[in-house]
């Protein structure tokens, strides 16, 4: 079956922004997975739900816009759309997530002193008692 011409365009803006989309949700995965401090394990199931949700996407995307034949201008929008996403936008987000996570980091570990500090004033207290 052969679409026509204004279908085709419609179905490569629509990949590109489903690519885009993938790589934020990628991304957001990512801040999820290094502020768990995630390990192997984690990081496979991690990528094993990214790949379904990018399966489901296409998926989606090939019943919407092609009655739902897989094009090659599908997986290449969505590759065009989440390298869009990776150098451009992305950069800056991740560059905000690692500054977000030093700061929570430096939050808790201050958070943590200072309950020591109280606890052992207490602990003092009560041994004086």
């Amino acid at each position: 079956m052969i679409a026509d011409l204004g279908k085709q365009l419609q179905g490569i803006g629509l990949s590109v922004f489903f690519g885009v989309f993938l790589g934020v949700v990628y991304d957001i995965l990512r801040l999820i997975r290094l502020a768990a401090g995630a390990g192997k394990g984690a990081t496979f199931f991690f990528d094993l739900f990214f790949c379904f949700l990018a399966a489901l996407a296409s998926f989606t995307l090939a019943l919407g816009t092609n009655y739902g034949f897989l094009r090659f201008y599908h997986l290449g929008g969505e590759t065009l759309g989440m390298l869009l996403w990776y150098f451009t936008l992305g950069k800056l987000f991740r560059v905000f997530c690692r500054a977000l996570l030093r700061g929570v980091k430096r939050l808790a570990d201050s958070l943590q002193k200072l309950l020591r500090r109280f606890s052992g004033r207490f602990a003092a207290e009560r041994r004086k008692e």
